[in-house]
């Protein structure tokens, strides 16, 4: 994965399968989701955990802006899932703090795991058995002075 700094101070370190970036404000955050949706491609799987408010809508609105979405990207919190069309298919926004994962294969949802659509999925541990191993892990945690540490791994649920 490649990394892409977001300002000239370095805020971003790396391993072999995990980059660390460093946001201090909702723009770095929208700069960051932009840069890996550049990386993405049909069949991908975004697991985003952080605590509330920690900034995952807000990444996911800048992977959607990466991904050439021009229609304003809200939390899919009370809805459970919103869709947009995207080259490849479809980009599928989802929230799971609200279901389970019983719930998750009785509406559906599943099926919009496929090698088509890109996803996106807030509070993914409510269904991480049902989850396929081929996933990239996005662990949001805020720091001091209100910045973000944004940890993405692949293939990964424990970053």
């Amino acid at each position: 994965m490649e990394k892409k700094p977001v300002s000239k101070k370095k805020n971003s370190t790396s391993t072999s399968n995990k980059i660390n970036f460093y946001s201090r404000s909702a723009g770095e955050t929208l700069r960051i989701g932009i840069n890996l949706a550049k990386t993405l491609k049909g069949g991908d799987i975004l697991c985003l955990r952080g605590e509330l408010g920690a900034g995952k809508t807000t990444f996911t609105k800048g992977l959607a802006k990466g991904l050439a979405i021009k229609r304003n990207i809200v939390s899919p919190t009370f809805v459970i899932m919103r869709e947009y069309t995207i080259k490849t298919g479809k980009f599928c926004h989802m929230d799971m703090y609200r279901i389970n994962d019983t719930d998750f294969l009785a509406s559906g949802l599943y099926q919009c795991i496929n090698e088509n659509n890109i996803c996106a999925i807030e509070w993914p541990e409510k269904i991480k058995h049902l989850l396929q191993k081929k996933y990239i892990g996005i662990k949001i945690s805020v720091l001091k002075n209100n910045s973000r540490k944004i940890e993405i791994k692949k293939n990964d649920f424990s970053n």
